[in-house]
């Protein structure tokens, strides 16, 4: 159920921004991932990386909202530039590629060396802090001066995700990366 609410978070992200710039879908992915990332990095800074969290998604909820309100306007105009920039090849290979990734790593744990030795800590310090993992109250003893945005993805798709202190931390680990190949 989690990686659904992950799915549908990008697609109506990306969606809404393909709409009012008039761009194709794959084209704005990327835009939709980073500027998660910087909401959150940016609240985060304030020790408030929940906060950020939320926010990211409430910019999201009211794209969509924008988005229908642009479909009720004018319906006509949204069905003629539907094909052209929502519903695209590259968010087809998206949705199919993400699904299928979050589909076969269904109950996968942390096992690579360079996740159990600092990506797995480093995010479960997130949660358990919701600040960043280089305060002194973190448990977490390594790379404290790493940047953390890949961190901050995965916390998101972490809570997103439905986890609580890594529960899908090992298979949400690997779907970030189809995530930003596709």
């Amino acid at each position: 159920m989690g990686y659904l609410l992950l799915l549908l978070y990008h697609l109506a992200g990306t969606s809404a921004l393909a709409y009012f710039f008039k761009r194709s879908f794959q084209k704005l992915l990327p835009f939709t991932i980073l500027g998660t990332i910087l909401v959150i990095y940016i609240f985060g800074l304030f020790n408030l990386l929940l906060v950020g969290l939320w926010v990211a998604v409430l910019l999201v909820v009211f794209g969509v909202v924008w988005l229908v309100l642009q479909i009720v306007k004018d319906f006509r105009k949204f069905r003629a530039t539907f094909f052209n920039y929502i519903l695209t090849p590259g968010m087809v290979v998206f949705s199919i590629i993400f699904s299928y990734v979050c589909f076969i790593n269904q109950g996968r744990t942390i096992h690579d060396g360079d996740d159990f030795a600092h990506w797995g800590p480093m995010v479960k310090e997130m949660l358990r802090l919701n600040q960043f993992y280089d305060v002194p109250e973190s448990l977490s003893l390594g790379h404290p001066d790493y940047p953390p945005a890949i961190s901050v993805y995965k916390y998101f798709f972490e809570f997103i995700g439905g986890g609580a202190y890594g529960k899908n931390l090992g298979y949400l680990m690997h779907n970030r990366y189809y995530v930003m190949v596709s």
